[in-house]
């Protein structure tokens, strides 16, 4: 065999090979079960940051939605929170009238968390409800899921930053 011929064949070869490898690569890619971090688009609503922990969060501001909170619901999506704004600091009471599920809660006042409590059960008896209040004024409360204290390491002191409240 003669030289051009080898050497046309050993292209022919390497194209295969490098071509082979790049579907190779494509289709893992667009793969489903490929271990490529997905990208993860940017969350351009209201956020509450309570020490390294970005939360996501309905804003309730209005006395209608103050008073109905997050009773009447099935649940709140894991990592979610319902923030509370209210134009003074007080000491503002909590109860779990309606709710369907446990929570935590959060008072907070001049960037920091001022008071919490955990794994509030959703019972409620009408006749001896219980209210939930910090030691402490807040001016903003922020309920989450049940647990999400503990799991996120927070406590009484972390800072906390809010973003886009107005949206």
């Amino acid at each position: 065999m003669s030289r051009r011929k080898k050497f046309i064949i050993i292209v022919v070869f390497l194209t295969c090979i490098v071509g082979y490898g790049s579907l190779h690569v494509r289709d893992n890619l667009l793969s489903p079960t490929n271990n490529t971090v997905p990208v993860v688009p940017v969350y351009n609503g209201p956020l509450v940051q309570v020490g390294m922990v970005e939360i996501p969060v309905e804003v309730a501001s209005s006395s209608d939605a103050i008073i109905k909170g997050l009773s009447n619901r099935d649940f709140l999506k894991p990592q979610k929170g319902m923030f509370f704004t209210f134009s003074q600091p007080a000491r503002y009471r909590f109860w779990m009238k309606d709710m369907n599920f446990p929570l935590d809660i959060l008072w907070i006042r001049e960037g920091r968390v001022v008071d919490m409590h955990k794994m509030i059960p959703a019972d409620f008896d009408p006749l001896k409800p219980v209210f939930y209040s910090p030691d402490f004024p807040a001016q903003f409360v922020l309920e989450v899921n049940a647990g999400f204290i503990d799991t996120n390491g927070i406590k009484v002191g972390d800072p906390v930053f809010t973003k886009n409240l107005d949206k």
